[in-house]
């Protein structure tokens, strides 16, 4: 138990040595709905981004995928990664009988 929290922390940091610092990700703001339930009132702080055609939350998605690609993309393991993953499902969909196109 205490060797694999070991590793654990030693690959944390290893991984942590490797990545430079990183901006902090886009903010959320909050805009509050409160419904009742059977006489409990519940606020959802982020209810506003279930609202998928709105075009607020079409830009909070775009700029939240932006950071998280910068992000994994900055990692240097992930371009290899990505290519093992691909080769991957290539291989399980060529064994289904089935035709898929991974980016």
């Amino acid at each position: 138990m205490r060797a694999s929290l070991l590793f654990a922390a030693a690959v944390s940091v290893s991984i942590a040595a490797q990545t430079p610092a990183r901006p902090a990700p886009p903010t959320t703001t909050a805009r509050p709905v409160v419904d009742t339930y059977h006489g409990i009132q519940v606020t959802d702080p982020y209810r506003w981004l279930e609202r998928w055609d709105d075009s607020d939350v079409k830009a909070w998605t775009d700029a939240q995928n932006t950071y998280t690609h910068a992000q994994l993309d900055a990692l240097p393991f992930m371009a290899e990664r990505l290519a093992q993953t691909a080769d991957q499902y290539a291989f399980l969909f060529w064994q289904l009988g089935m035709k898929v196109s991974i980016r």
